[in-house]
């Protein structure tokens, strides 16, 4: 099939076919599903389309290396942790809000991971996450996170201060 050697071109066409999909309400299921199988062809899971792992690993199911990345410098292909961002992010969107922020830890998102475990009301968890990061750097962010979670406005207070009064979201949290 064309797709075989010309690969890149195909994963490439798919990405942005479900980009634009997901701006529409009635291909947006559709297109989190392919992203879903860009992301797992990158790390050799199953998609929807292959029934075994055999199928995976069978080389003459590919072309080879060389006709499959021969457009490499054509296009712009994003990597592989920005297309698993982007689904995380609409994962989130959609609601699936665990699902995205297990994707976002596994990415060193960290501060996306703490917003959607938030919303899952997964408070716990959250907690434990900037309590980690604020041991290895402070930012103003995880420090608003933690004021969110405990409702302490000293946290605020803490983030504001680390900023030097340019963390508005800190600021607006203390209006509140």
């Amino acid at each position: 099939l064309w797709f075989r050697r010309y690969l890149l071109f195909f994963l490439f066409l798919t990405d942005e076919q479900a980009w634009l999909d997901c701006e529409r309400t009635h291909g947006r299921e559709r297109a989190i599903l392919q992203i879903q199988a860009l992301v797992d062809q990158h790390e050799k899971r199953l998609t929807l389309t292959q029934s075994t792992f055999e199928s995976i690993d069978k080389e003459e199911n590919f072309a080879p290396v060389q006709k499959r990345l021969i457009n490499l410098h054509s296009l712009v292909y994003p990597p592989r942790w920005e297309i698993k961002a982007d689904l995380a992010t609409r994962y989130a969107k959609l609601g699936i809000v665990t699902t995205a922020a297990e994707i976002f830890q596994g990415l060193d998102m960290f501060p996306e991971a703490v917003e959607c475990y938030q919303r899952a009301s997964k408070l716990t968890i959250a907690e434990k996450i900037v309590r980690e990061r604020l041991t290895k750097s402070e930012t103003p962010r995880m420090w608003s996170a933690l004021g969110d979670i405990t409702k302490d406005p000293a946290y605020y207070k803490k983030a504001i201060e680390l900023s030097n009064g340019k963390f508005s979201s800190a600021f607006v949290a203390l209006g509140k």
